[in-house]
């Protein structure tokens, strides 16, 4: 055997046969997302290890996301996850750009919400206090037009390695939110609306 796998600080973990075993035994045993290879020295490092997250501690965080309350739960961070849900269902994204989501998200929180104004950037940036999804840069509340147009959110990558493992999943957590954050009437409606963006 030729090749080396290190962890993360450089610790010998194994001989491996090439280049190639050296990557699929980084993910396949150890969790690695990122991973180094040197030719020269022909090593491979893990640079970074996906957390691994249970399919209930992710039902649990979606069923405990904090929703804005003025006498009732605002559906805007659910709306925004069933969108994202969506979009990787079909396209297998992990992050959105918000200058691109912007407007299908707006129209998804005007359809479902009583508000006269609804800010889409405000569930995009606050769900990243839910441990499901994750910024780009480290925005506030009275973020400005620049700082949005460079924004990116997304499922963090646990939740992303997690969806990718199950297929099934997906389903399952599209389900949850509408039982959870919405009427049984409103389900299918709800549905074919995220489906249309």
């Amino acid at each position: 055997m030729e090749w080396k796998l290190l962890n993360k600080e450089g610790v010998f973990l194994q001989e491996v046969n090439c280049q190639y075993d050296s990557l699929d035994l980084a993910v396949m045993l150890h969790g690695a997302c990122r991973v180094v290879v040197d030719f020269d020295k022909k090593e491979s490092q893990i640079l970074h290890i996906i957390k691994s997250l249970s399919i209930d501690e992710l039902k649990r965080r979606i069923s405990n996301i904090g929703t804005w309350k003025q006498g009732k739960a605002a559906p805007y961070k659910p709306l925004t996850l069933l969108y994202a849900l969506h979009k990787f269902k079909k396209e297998r994204k992990q992050s959105f750009k918000y200058f691109e989501v912007k407007g299908d998200l707006k129209n998804l929180m005007r359809k479902f919400s009583s508000a006269k104004k609804v800010h889409p950037e405000y569930p995009f940036i606050f769900l990243s206090n839910d441990s499901i999804w994750s910024l780009n840069v480290k925005v506030s509340k009275q973020c400005t037009s620049k700082e949005l147009a460079q924004l990116v959110g997304g499922f963090t990558d646990e939740v992303f390695h997690a969806l990718s493992e199950d297929p099934e999943l997906v389903e399952e957590l599209i389900d949850l939110i509408l039982n959870i954050y919405f009427p049984g009437q409103l389900h299918k409606q709800v549905l074919e609306e995220v489906q249309a963006c």
